[in-house]
């Protein structure tokens, strides 16, 4: 059975991208292996830090390495990608040793997907910003630019998120999508 790391771009609690995140995982069950990136502990990318390689990045790369597949969960800041997740993009792409740009960057080959729930434009801001970083560091990116959701009026009065039949009819699709590449 193939593994597959979630990555949550808010670290919120209950977040409305970390429920999209666990209602994915639920639609993987039985399909997949599936774990949650806990990237909290990251420092800020800082080559001053960089090597000897901090624990917590560490961490995330051993944590990367052993996923076949990332499946990247996330809303849109500013009509970008949130600093939190450009900030671990930025540390899986830079070498495991000092003075050796080919000693192995997680991001290299990894499978990755995208998916985010949002306003009007469904996170595509993020989603496009997301294809373009990840595509350069190396990354196999599946599905384009991923699936994007919309909010509907109750989600913010609430605090849940729910799932129309066309949204599962999407995730779905990028499940079936995702598996059958990795």
């Amino acid at each position: 059975m193939k593994k597959i790391l979630m990555v949550v771009g808010s670290m919120r609690n209950g977040s409305f991208n970390q429920q999209v995140a666990k209602h994915i995982a639920k639609l993987l069950k039985n399909k997949a292996e599936v774990a949650f990136l806990d990237y909290k502990d990251l420092p800020f990318m800082n080559q001053d830090i960089e090597y000897p390689t901090p624990e917590a990045v560490k961490h995330v790369r051993s944590e990367v390495d052993s996923a076949d597949g990332l499946w990247i969960v996330s809303p849109e800041y500013n009509h970008s990608i949130p600093a939190v997740l450009k900030n671990f993009l930025d540390w899986i792409s830079r070498p495991n040793e000092a003075n050796n740009p080919k000693a192995g960057k997680a991001s290299a080959d990894k499978k990755v997907t995208f998916s985010g729930i949002g306003g009007s434009n469904e996170t595509a801001g993020c989603r496009n910003d997301l294809f373009n970083l990840c595509k350069f560091i190396g990354m196999n990116i599946v599905g384009d630019r991923g699936t994007g959701l919309q909010f509907n009026r109750e989600t913010f009065a609430t605090g849940k998120v729910t799932f129309s039949e066309e949204d599962n009819a999407k995730l779905l699709a990028q499940v079936d999508a995702f598996l059958a590449y990795l």
